[in-house]
């Protein structure tokens, strides 16, 4: 064994289990944080099409208001028969959207509810470890060997 190899192997030996106890659980945090942050943004994202759909849906309404309007102002029955179609189209759009807000809502809560506690719990169960000269992060996912910080960077294209 070098002199590099065994001052490296003794540097290790002594940071690993102040890595382990003070840092590792740091890095959880941020990584929890980071799921977290992202899945606000996700949520905020499905609010903003919630909100796109609701404008929508009050302007369909409007409009099938605007035509029972007109059919109640039509000088003839062909006119008033015509313009009460067109409102039942828009009040048809408008149940459509409110439909499909309701199922959004459903999904993202769904969503959210699964992804924010398996993000949390998954993140919290990994573990890192040295397995001879390799560390190791174990999770419900299996086990994934980290590069040695000597290794090349693999940049793929």
């Amino acid at each position: 064994m070098t002199t590099s190899s065994r001052i490296t192997s003794f540097l290790f030996n002594r940071f690993w289990p102040f890595f382990r106890k003070y840092i590792w659980p740091l890095i959880q945090e941020e990584v929890i944080k980071s799921f977290k942050h992202t899945i606000r943004i996700f949520s905020e994202k499905y609010e903003d099409l919630l909100r796109h759909n609701t404008v929508k849906q009050n302007q369909a309404q409007a409009q099938a208001q605007a035509a029972e309007a007109q059919a109640a102002n039509a000088t003839n029955s062909t006119d008033a028969d015509k313009y009460r179609a067109v409102a039942e189209v828009w009040r048809q759009v408008a149940e459509d959207l409110r439909e499909e807000n309701e199922k959004l809502k459903a999904e993202r809560e769904g969503f959210l509810k699964q992804v924010a506690g398996e993000a949390e719990r998954s993140v919290k169960d990994m573990q890192i470890h040295i397995n001879g000269n390799q560390v190791q992060l174990t999770s419900g996912n299996g086990v994934v060997a980290l590069p040695s910080p000597r290794d090349e960077p693999e940049i793929s294209t």
